[in-house]
């Protein structure tokens, strides 16, 4: 169990991270709601780690990163940041944090990223038989829902799993590509984009996302794109859009 300060403006947001963070046995010794109340409160109880987040009244969390990496240089420190923010996470990366998360808050990612910096190792659980879920009949089967967001960023086992759904456009694929680049300094990097059943996408948003494909390739990562949708991978590939045509599995 490690012992963790939580920092953030909202009271909302610390109470997710707090629900998150006790439910997987680590222990809040303090919350702050700004820079300054985390680097007092880090001097009185010298927390195992601090989940910071960035834009904050009075003193930032830059801020709070400087002083407290000056004055304990062996802080472990998680970003907490906005889609928007990646210049002000690499800034803080920088200046001593050790990893970072993006809002939305995934929990899962969340205990992940935490256990790793601290170097928890997990204990898996084993199931028995009847404790594992049963595969539904045919003409039972759940059918998942498409979210509501144009894609979705997980981090899953060190790879960065982008799901793309069919609200993804030429107006918010601004956004994916800054939630990648926010991606780009991490090495080893791996990244998985799954279209899922997507049927299909507009030739010049597909141009669009082969440019972001050909950015984590420049950045030597390992890439690989998949569809759940046949018709899909095969009008995609009959485009010939390089960076993007060549790289579907299955």
């Amino acid at each position: 169990m490690a012992r963790i300060l939580v920092v953030d403006d909202s009271a909302v947001m610390r109470r997710n991270i707090v629900h998150t963070v006790t439910h997987a046995g680590h222990e809040i010794v303090a919350q702050a709601s700004d820079g300054g109340q985390a680097y007092n409160l880090y001097k009185i109880h010298s927390p195992d780690l601090v989940t910071m987040d960035i834009n904050m009244p009075e003193v930032n969390g830059i801020e709070a990163v400087k002083r407290i990496i000056t004055d304990f240089p062996k802080a472990k420190i998680i970003m907490v940041s906005a889609l928007d923010q990646k210049h002000m996470v690499l800034e803080a990366l920088k200046c001593g944090a050790k990893h970072y998360i993006i809002k939305p808050i995934n929990p899962e990612n969340l205990v992940a990223v935490i256990n790793k910096i601290l170097g928890v190792a997990l204990q898996p659980k084993v199931l028995t038989n009847a404790q594992l879920p049963q595969k539904p009949a045919a003409a039972e089967a759940p059918v998942e829902e498409e979210p509501e967001s144009p894609f979705i960023v997980k981090n899953l086992n060190s790879t960065f799993c982008i799901r793309i759904t069919k609200l993804l456009s030429l107006d918010n694929v601004g956004s994916l590509l800054q939630a990648v680049q926010g991606l780009l300094y991490v090495q080893p990097l791996k990244v998985s984009i799954d279209f899922g059943r997507v049927e299909t996408l507009p030739e010049e948003l597909l141009n669009k996302i082969a440019e972001i494909t050909n950015l984590i390739i420049k950045a030597n990562g390992k890439l690989t794109v998949a569809s759940q949708n046949e018709e899909f991978v095969h009008w995609v590939k009959e485009k010939h859009i390089s960076g993007l045509s060549e790289l579907f599995i299955g």
